[in-house]
């Protein structure tokens, strides 16, 4: 899998099933539409769950048949402050919301199957307090499932999280081709890996 979310271009209707998401997630509504069927303990059993901890009063996804006898659209079902249950179409629900969703979405998955997944700025459209649950729980799953993930970010917080264990950095030397070694952190070094890589001095290492 390789994806770059874009929420604006995730798509609320569905005309069949998708067995993979396109690399926006565009397909989203027909890629949750297969996985209910297919593999519904990814939805029932984690997918539903990781949302009610994050969207607050958020219950489930639907589908409902509403645009024709085989299309549906994804409805998101949250209960507000007084208990009362309100739908709401995929659509309107924020940037961040569908962002969050594809990427639990993910997640899910890497814990029931695996996977190799390439995935390019996860942290667009999202607070770092929102995603800083997802980055640590998708490196404990792909390490106990046998997936492998490979994650790309300029953020300084994702940087420093993620650089004293798994970070290695593509380079050329005089105009070669491109090569590829760990990201090494001095024992006396006394800035952040973000700060290293912000000053172009990992090459001085």
């Amino acid at each position: 899998y390789c994806i770059q979310i874009d929420p604006h271009q995730m798509k609320q209707s569905s005309s069949t099933e998708a067995a993979y998401p396109t690399e926006n997630l565009s397909n989203f509504a027909s890629w949750y539409r297969h996985l209910s069927q297919e593999k519904p303990n990814i939805i029932n059993e984690y997918l539903t769950k990781f949302l009610r901890d994050i969207i607050d009063g958020f219950d489930y996804f639907s589908l409902s048949s509403k645009l024709s006898e085989t299309a549906r659209v994804l409805k998101a079902i949250i209960k507000d402050d007084a208990g009362q249950m309100n739908e709401f179409d995929f659509d309107e629900l924020s940037d961040g919301q569908r962002a969050i969703t594809g990427l639990y979405t993910l997640l899910a998955l890497i814990r029931e199957t695996q996977v190799t997944l390439c995935i390019d700025e996860p942290d667009n459209f999202i607070m770092l307090a929102e995603i800083e649950p997802w980055l640590a729980d998708i490196q404990q799953y792909a390490e106990d499932h046998g997936s492998q993930i490979l994650l790309i970010s300029h953020h300084p917080e994702i940087i420093n999280f993620y650089v004293p264990r798994d970070a290695v950095r593509f380079f050329r030397q005089n105009g070669g081709p491109v090569r590829v070694a760990p990201f090494k952190i001095r024992e006396d070094e006394t800035l952040s890996p973000a700060e290293i890589i912000a000053r172009g001095w990992e090459d001085d290492e």
